[in-house]
């Protein structure tokens, strides 16, 4: 299960409740149409980083990632690159080079 509110947060603010919220049910979510691209991909990476032995480091394998959350890696890519943009995650280390070839109509 992955907590989504900080714990400090919620003992300065009694009122303030505890969302827990797994993989099943996220993939649900995603299903029904209530979240959809950067906001699943997004509650994905907070499942790998609650799984993860250190959740401020997280390096993922993008077939891996893909495969377990119903993904195209392209879709992956993109929204990592917009979280990033947004703040919401720093990319350390480069993407490798992928090799393109483009053909064009005759």
């Amino acid at each position: 299960m992955l907590e989504l509110v900080n714990k400090e947060a919620v003992g300065k603010n009694k009122n303030e409740a505890k969302l827990l919220i797994d993989e099943k049910t996220i993939k649900a979510l995603k299903e029904s149409g209530i979240i959809k691209g950067l906001g699943y991909i997004y509650l994905a990476i907070e499942i790998e980083k609650a799984e993860n032995a250190d959740p401020k480091k997280l390096e993922i394998n993008l077939v891996d990632f893909a495969d377990r959350w119903n993904l195209r890696i392209i879709e992956i890519q993109k929204a990592i690159i917009d979280l990033d943009s947004k703040g919401a995650y720093t990319i350390t280390n480069t993407p490798k080079v992928i090799q393109l070839s483009l053909s064009f109509p005759n």
